[in-house]
């Protein structure tokens, strides 16, 4: 309902600086899915409710603040601001950022909670996931423990490992012993999971 009511919001709002409950529709997580930066596919940017917001490829808080159609995302000590044009259509973010001559664009969808992610245990990544987004390489986790990593990089070179795995429902982790990588599980579905860093896997059948 609060996603069929936001184009209201950007025509009756206009002119207002908003924050808090004025522009309570953006504020949670929005996984990049298109735009004309391939490589920020994935990625999760956080509207918090106190006007905080965090990029997956960022540790660091800025602040934002929504004024109509128009975004400001600015430095916590406020020494820097970037502007953004945004429209919610088809269900989807769309934010523009004028650059020069140059406009950049991404597209965003809202990352809804589901008892799916609660309900997963180790059974569920059985099997063979492939990288996309900020992730790379294939992985094949077996039901014994072991698992194999490989990856085709540039000139054909191909490299392949084996280990072990092991996964953790309470903290959400998944660890394993090559290269000690280790995934902080975001999002899930039947056959798809992704890290708040961006990195999405999805199962190879």
């Amino acid at each position: 309902m609060i996603l069929a009511l936001m184009p209201m919001c950007f025509t009756a709002c206009g002119g207002d600086d908003e924050t808090g409950t004025g522009s309570s529709w953006i504020v949670g997580d929005w996984k990049c899915v298109g735009g004309d930066d391939n490589a920020s596919v994935g990625k999760i940017i956080s509207f918090y409710a106190d006007g905080t917001y965090q990029s997956s490829n960022s540790s660091s808080l800025k602040k934002w603040r929504l004024s109509g159609s128009k975004l400001y995302i600015s430095k916590a000590d406020g020494s820097k601001t970037d502007e953004y044009i945004v429209e919610y259509k088809n269900n989807q973010l769309h934010m523009t950022f004028p650059d020069g001559s140059a406009t950049e664009y991404t597209i965003y969808e809202k990352v809804v909670s589901s008892d799916f992610l609660e309900t997963i245990t180790s059974s569920y990544f059985v099997g063979t996931w492939s990288g996309t987004g900020s992730a790379y390489g294939t992985w094949k986790f077996s039901s014994n423990g072991n698992c194999t990593f490989s990856f085709t990089g540039g000139g054909n070179k191909s490299y392949s490992n084996s280990g072990t795995w092991t996964y953790d429902p309470t903290t959400k982790t998944l660890t394993t012993s090559l290269q000690s990588w280790e995934w902080t599980i975001y999002t899930a579905s039947e056959n798809e999971w992704s890290t708040k860093d961006g990195k999405v896997y999805t199962r190879v059948k």
